[in-house]
């Protein structure tokens, strides 16, 4: 028996209630005598064939080709709970060959948990955990309701409000295969140390915080509700939110939302549209991080490269450009010191000098020799030559 197959890209997203789908129709060519051997072949084939190319699109190709042994043996194993639809959409018998096309869908948020469950994002092998801290405000009567800190005389209607945010907030993360923490469902202020019970917290005890949950990220905002400026006995709505790094308080997602309400004085009447506005900002927020954890770019640390040998503005030009598309940093790899015969450039770097070092010291860059001379806490030298 010979399999032959072929891979032909029909990609486009379906969008349902709860999860994104592509749908990929491949072209498979079976030598085989018995149809229902070959039906089955091709379908084990266009499957696996699916899987390789999402997974490959899904953490680049790089990190595909680094961990090519793991995919095989540990990311097929488990397609059929991000493929749970395929069929032979056509057939025909030439000779002793049947040519099939197959469509095989694929549930992109179920193949990302699985994905992130085997360590396959990033450099880190962090799942993402984010914890959330934001303030929901009535400026109208007064009332503020922080779930870090003990509750006095706040409203139910408040409550409830930061309560059903949170649950929004929750399903868009989860939608894109990153975990959010639910302080409030879980009444989580009994697990967080006495003295940080208290209305304002500093972003060093929120980073504090969010390590003692073993968290990678942290939302820093607030929802606050005012008097509409477009009408009377009415509220505006207004979103804010900030996704920080643990390790070093750096910004890496932002939303903003507003929303004027129609006449009405109880925060109940709205729920509809907080609702809303939770899923946007949910599902905004989490393709920001989601985004950058595909890249690398989480948990990352500024180190300096220092390139030494005699380059032409020419050389360098073409290094910079060679070095930037192999490690994929096209607009993070920035000259900060020019010396005779050294260059140093700082870059951001999620895995550390010691791993910067090794993936150079295997890297074979076009057009250059190039040798690790040294590699220190925040600093790696490389030494380069053009061939």
């Amino acid at each position: 028996m010979k399999t032959l197959f072929s891979f032909i890209l029909l990609l486009f997203m379906g969008v349902h209630a709860e999860a994104k789908y592509q749908v990929v129709v491949s072209e498979q060519v079976v030598e085989e005598a018995d149809e229902r051997k070959a039906r089955r072949e091709a379908i084990d084939q266009a499957t696996d064939q699916v899987t390789l190319e999402m997974v490959k699109k899904e953490i680049g190709a790089d990190r595909f080709d680094e961990n090519q042994k793991k995919i095989d043996e540990e990311v097929k194993a488990l397609k059929n709970r991000f493929i749970p639809f395929f069929k032979i959409i056509s057939s025909t018998k030439k000779e002793e060959e049947y040519h099939f096309k197959i469509e095989v869908k694929v549930s992109t948020a179920d193949l990302r948990q699985v994905l992130q469950q085997k360590g396959l994002f990033a450099s880190s092998q962090k799942t993402g955990i984010t914890l959330p801290f934001i303030e929901f405000n009535n400026n109208i009567t007064g009332e503020s309701y922080r779930w870090w800190s003990p509750v006095f005389n706040v409203s139910n209607e408040l409550q409830t409000l930061a309560l059903k945010f949170e649950e929004e907030l929750f399903q868009g993360f989860i939608g894109q295969g990153l975990f959010l923490l639910r302080p409030q469902a879980f009444n989580m202020i009994h697990m967080i140390p006495p003295f940080m019970q208290k209305t304002f917290l500093t972003q060093t005890e929120k980073v504090q915080l969010t390590n003692l949950k073993k968290g990678q990220l942290f939302i820093d905002g607030r929802v606050d509700l005012i008097a509409s400026p477009l009408r009377e006995n009415a509220y505006r709505i207004r979103v804010q939110l900030s996704c920080k790094q643990s390790s070093n308080g750096k910004s890496v997602a932002e939303v903003v939302r507003t929303f004027d309400t129609t006449a009405g004085k109880q925060i109940s009447q709205f729920y509809g549209k907080i609702k809303d506005l939770a899923v946007e900002s949910g599902e905004e927020l989490s393709e920001q991080i989601y985004d950058l954890w595909q890249r690398g770019g989480l948990e990352t640390q500024t180190l300096q490269l220092a390139v030494t040998g005699n380059l032409n503005h020419s050389e360098l030009s073409r290094f910079k450009k060679e070095l930037s598309d192999k490690m994929g940093i096209s607009d993070g790899l920035v000259e900060r010191l020019f010396e005779p015969g050294r260059v140093t450039f700082e870059l951001n770097y999620s895995g550390g000098a010691e791993q910067l070092s090794q993936k150079l010291s295997r890297m074979k860059l076009n057009g250059f020799i190039s040798q690790v001379v040294s590699s220190q806490a925040d600093q790696v030298t490389l030494e380069i030559r053009a061939q």
